[in-house]
């Protein structure tokens, strides 16, 4: 995610450490809305292979849901982040209760997409306009990554906050790679690099030309 000019990357610390987990919120909500997200918990099967990978992570990472009660996206989503709390022990902050504005806040505030309050004051915080809009935080409070309304790439949530995570890792990767503090790690990837150009040269030497994807 990229921070909205003049605004500074949000970060866990802009969240409440009060927020429930998702199986309290579930089990306190309205009787009205909770029916549907108890039927999704209780009919849900999680893939146990993305599952298993996931464990790995979950000590490392945080998950913040903002959503709607209303929100039929929500009521697909929400519980399987219910599951993963008793799974594997990711940790959970359940932020409901988001609340589109009334005709007269709208027509006084065109561009508002919600109401704070009574909808939760880390919308704002956290630039969310979606529901549900899933924040993904790395162990130092930094977002890695979100979904918002629906899994974009994968089919199932859970399948999604893995491809997050680990484009993330991937990420960290490639850029402590390009910028190695360490002098030890920094001779190493050098030496990589020298490696690298040579093979290209022998390449072109053997060969007269270079490979389209090089060596």
């Amino acid at each position: 995610m990229q921070p909205i000019e003049g605004k500074s990357m949000p970060t866990l610390n802009d969240v409440t450490e009060n927020a429930p987990t998702v199986n309290q919120y579930i089990n306190s909500m309205p009787v009205g809305y909770r029916g549907g997200f108890v039927r999704q918990r209780d009919d849900y099967e999680l893939d146990m292979d993305i599952v298993e990978k996931l464990r790995v992570y979950a000590n490392d990472h945080e998950i913040v849901a903002l959503f709607a009660n209303w929100c039929g996206d929500s009521r697909r989503a929400i519980p399987v982040l219910a599951h993963l709390e008793d799974k594997i022990g990711l940790k959970v902050r359940a932020l409901g209760g988001m609340t589109k504005p009334s005709w007269a806040e709208k027509r006084k505030n065109p561009s508002m997409n919600w109401a704070i309050p009574p909808s939760p004051r880390e919308i704002e915080a956290l630039s969310v306009t979606s529901s549900p809009t899933i924040i993904i935080f790395n162990r130092s409070g930094e977002e890695v990554g979100r979904i918002k309304t629906k899994p974009k790439v994968e089919k199932t949530v859970e399948a999604e906050i893995l491809r997050i995570i680990e484009a993330s890792k991937k990420q960290v990767l490639k850029d402590n790679g390009n910028s190695v503090d360490d002098p030890d790690r920094r001779g190493e990837v050098q030496r990589l690099r020298a490696l690298c150009a040579w093979m290209r040269r022998r390449h072109i030497a053997d060969y007269g030309w270079e490979s389209q994807g090089g060596v």
